[in-house]
């Protein structure tokens, strides 16, 4: 593997670096219980030679200069910290994993610039709640931690280790790999969909995209975007969790396949029926569009660069956006086509890729006041196949991304967790007919449709 000692951030890492320094976004936590109690002395020793196996883990990003506004983030590097310890990765607690214990997860807040890494693990008997800034990893490198921390457990053996207090030091960390702007053409746009990009943002009028609008799908014209509240930063997050037990997990994943698509649009289109009935009838006076983000991993392409990828940002997201259903058949097929091209064609890495064009810091912050936030992000990280890890849970801030998040992860034994984060802003807001909360009506009218195998 070609390796470097340090390297500046790629444009999406200075996307999470000004959600950092702003504390816009706290973390994402990827949650497992292992089948056996966690033993502190071998889990510093695994933690050691995951780290040397990965030694971005030990890294931070530091200034080289002030301004970080005017920098646009450039005046970061991603150097090694001078030593990692124990106790800056590891805290014990007692904690089982439920609601509160994730709005506690979400108040854990990184800093770059600082002799500390990026992560941190939460530890109670058999539970580790890995913990991470978004900065240089996404959630798969989360899961991807979980099964290399796994494989280190395992190859110590039971005799007597003592607790490491320093964990790596500086010599020790061999270099990291190029960022995945350097490795692949992945956020590389062709320039003609660059120009053709350029075209539609500055030289078609408004009024003439508002007229297209009117024959094409979704018809935003005749039913406009939900929108609830402007973006704020530092909304808090309220949780809920879903578990579909393996059994029936398995069997939604069949229902889906033999009507021509996969769990993620399904879900999706379900999210969007149980949030038009439950929710968006006492939001909205009028029919509305629905929108969702559906999160893409770019690893799929680049089989080859595994390792180099591991632990780094490789995602965007598919842009969905639906009239008001009144077909869930046709609303899920929309949705999987949609996905399906956009998984095809890169176009959506590509969109990614225009942000080089601009100020990043310029631009996150010019999404403060605005009605931006779509309805949803489905975050799916897919099934995680390792002995030793018996269920995960897949958590993370919802930061300016969406008013209610799906975060999705799935084991053999004990099935799929889906982690639902809406905004403290709609926790409130009851049904005027049955005084309970929208948020709760419309979780259980979730997990109901989902069980019931809703047909298509």
């Amino acid at each position: 593997m070609d390796t470097v000692t340090t390297r500046s951030p790629s444009m999406l890492e200075r996307f999470q670096i000004c959600k950092t320094v702003y504390n816009y976004y706290s973390n994402f936590s990827v949650i497992s219980q292992y089948s056996e109690e966690i033993n502190l002395a071998k889990l510093s020793h695994a933690l050691r030679n995951v780290i040397l196996e990965n030694p971005v883990l030990g890294y931070n990003f530091f200034r080289i200069e002030d301004n970080d506004d005017a920098h646009d983030g450039k005046n970061f590097r991603l150097c090694p910290l001078d030593q990692v310890l124990f106790s800056d990765v590891v805290s014990i607690q007692q904690f089982t994993v439920d609601s509160e214990f994730l709005e506690y997860v979400n108040t854990i807040y990184f800093q770059v610039d600082v002799q500390k890494p990026l992560f941190k693990l939460l530890v109670s008997g058999k539970h580790i709640a890995l913990v991470f800034n978004h900065a240089y990893v996404d959630g798969n490198s989360a899961s991807n931690f979980h099964v290399d921390l796994v494989h280190q457990l395992n190859k110590l053996d039971d005799e007597k280790i003592e607790i490491l207090d320093v964990l790596v030091t500086k010599s020790e960390l061999n270099g990291i790999p190029k960022s995945v702007e350097q490795l692949t053409n992945l956020f590389k746009p062709p320039l003609f969909y660059t120009v053709m990009a350029m075209v539609k943002r500055f030289l078609i009028p408004k009024w003439l995209k508002n007229l297209w609008s009117n024959f094409t799908y979704p018809n935003l014209v005749k039913y406009p975007l939900f929108r609830h509240l402007p973006i704020k930063p530092n909304t808090k997050v309220k949780y809920r969790i879903i578990n579909i037990p393996t059994n029936e997990c398995k069997s939604i994943i069949k229902f889906a396949r033999e009507n021509g698509t996969t769990f993620t649009p399904y879900f999706t289109g379900l999210s969007f029926v149980s949030f038009q009935k439950k929710m968006a009838t006492y939001l909205t006076k009028k029919p509305i569009s629905m929108d969702c983000t559906v999160v893409i991993d770019g690893r799929r392409y680049f089989p080859e660069l595994a390792q180099e990828l591991k632990y780094q940002g490789c995602v965007t997201a598919s842009d969905i956006i639906v009239e008001p259903v009144t077909n869930l058949g046709d609303t899920v097929r929309y949705i999987n086509k949609v996905l399906t091209s956009d998984i095809q064609s890169r176009t959506r890495f590509h969109y990614v890729g225009l942000l080089k064009y601009i100020n990043i810091f310029e631009l996150y912050k010019s999404k403060i006041g605005t009605l931006g936030r779509p309805v949803f992000e489905v975050s799916n990280l897919g099934r995680v196949n390792e002995s030793g890890i018996d269920q995960l849970w897949f958590t993370q801030d919802n930061g300016f991304s969406s008013m209610i998040t799906f975060s999705i992860i799935s084991t053999a034994k004990e099935g799929m967790n889906i982690v639902i984060g809406s905004l403290e802003e709609i926790e409130d807001i009851r049904n005027p007919e049955t005084n309970n909360k929208l948020i709760d009506e419309f979780t259980a009218d979730l997990k109901s449709s989902l069980i019931s195998y809703t047909p298509l």
